[in-house]
This record gives C-alpha cells, structure tokens and sequence, in this order.
C-alpha cells in the first residue's frame, strides 16, 4: 500500500501542471452546474446533495465551451478564443459564496484525493497503452486539433466517434498546450476517480441516509475492480459518456419522485 502511495504521489508530481488544470476546469463545471441545479431546483436539496449532483454533472458545461472555444478558433483564432475562455472561466468564481464546509463534503472530497493518488499509480510505467482503439481515438483529437491550427481541415475528413470525449480532450490539449498521450492517461484517472460521486446522491435521495450513501461512494470508488480500465484510454471515451448517463439518470429519478408525490 505505501507502494502504491508513494507511486501515486510521484505520478502527481510529474503531472502536477496537467492534474491542476484540468481540476480547476472540472470545478469550473461543477461551479456553473450547482449554480443551475440551485436555480432549478432552489432550495429543494442539502449542500452536499447539492455537490454530488453537479460534480457528477460538470461535463456538460465543459462541453458547451470546448464547442464555444472551438468555433471561436475557427472564426476569431486562438488568441480571441483564449481571452473570451479566460474571462468565461472566470466569471462563475466571482458569485461563489464561501459558506461552513458540511463534514459529508469533505470526507467525500479526501476520499477523492485518495482515490485520485491511487488511480495514478497505474501510470507509474505507463507510455502508450496497448488497445486497438487507442490509436483511434488519438488520432480523432488530432484532427480536431488540426481544426483549431488550420481553417482549411474539414471536419468531414475522420470517422469520429464518442464526439463529447474528443472535443474536450482536444478543447483543453489545445487551450493548456498539454501532451496529448500523457493527458488522456491523466483524465482518464481523473474521470474514474468523480465517477462514483452520483451514486451518492442516488442512494441519499432513495434511503434519506448520509452513512448508506457514503459507503456506497466508497464501494464504487474502492471496491470495484476495473483493470482493463485503469491504465487504458481506449476505454474512457465510454466512461465519460456514463458520468452523463449517471447525471441525466439521477435528474430523471428527481422528476418522477417528484410527480408521485404530487399525485399521493
């Protein structure tokens, strides 16, 4: 166990300046959805269900701008396109309120970390994972890429798939300069450890219990074995589709819980 600690903090330290960002863009996310959640649904959930639901639910907003971002190269260029992101980025941050941080949240976001470090430690002596869509799929965020550097690239010119997946790697390869192969492995980690954060939320709303949702958090985070996941992006495109899935499941939960109850 120490082992696998000390592998995970090292692969943090090489990726520290890809993990940051990419963190900071997810809580970005998050930031813009709890802020439509609580609009939505005002006052409806606690904080921490509150949490759980727009974490889970950050990829959405981060698609629209890695769509924003990606028009804007084609029409303004990447200068224009980087101010109008840095400004976009910034603005949910200035109507955040700083409120009593509830335990539930943060025993869920140490546990994340933990999970986060131990996830990485698959990477310790990873270069190029070994599955045939891999290939696929890097060449996909290339051509994207080759959109954003050059008007003249049709967007025709690939059979693509998982187009969310790879607007956003190419979006944020892009915009951060990042490595592409080394930042698939790193958001691929980083993607498997907020997966299970919606089961959270699911199981607090169905039993109306802190203790029974937390260890079902901790029973995805932890207990379930994924190993030709953890170390293979050929995969993630998949995964990243079922953290919209596990959103978009959990607000059709909310909508007939709440039209039975309307009705008893």
């Amino acid at each position: 166990m120490i082992n696998v600690f000390s592998d995970g903090f090292s692969t943090f330290q090489n990726h520290f300046w890809m993990i940051i960002p990419i963190f900071l863009v997810i809580i970005w996310g998050q930031t813009v959805m709890s802020k439509i959640l609580s609009k939505i649904f005002d006052n409806q959930f606690n904080d921490d269900e509150y949490f759980s639901l727009s974490l889970s639910g950050w990829v959405f907003p981060v698609f629209i701008w890695a769509g924003i971002y990606f028009l804007l190269n084609i029409l303004s260029g990447r200068i224009i396109a980087s101010i109008i992101s840095i400004i976009v980025f910034f603005i949910p941050f200035l109507f955040i309120k700083l409120k009593k941080i509830f335990p539930t949240i943060f025993y869920l976001s140490s546990f994340l970390l933990i999970s986060l470090f131990l996830r990485l430690a698959f990477l310790q002596q990873v270069i190029f994972p070994a599955y045939f869509d891999s290939a696929q799929h890097y060449q996909n965020i290339q051509n994207i890429i080759s959109i954003y550097e050059s008007s003249s690239s049709s967007l025709f010119q690939f059979n693509y798939y998982h187009l969310g997946y790879h607007f956003i790697s190419a979006a944020l390869i892009q915009f951060f300069q990042f490595n592409e192969i080394n930042f698939m492995l790193v958001f691929g980690q980083i993607v498997l450890t907020i997966l299970p954060l919606s089961l959270f939320f699911l199981m607090k709303q169905i039993t109306q219990s802190n203790t029974v949702a937390f260890f079902t958090f901790l029973i995805a985070a932890f207990g379930f074995h994924m190993p030709a996941h953890l170390i293979n992006w050929g995969k993630y495109p998949a995964l990243l589709s079922l953290a919209g899935f596990q959103f978009v499941f959990c607000l059709g939960y909310i909508a007939v819980k709440r039209e039975i109850i309307q009705k008893s």
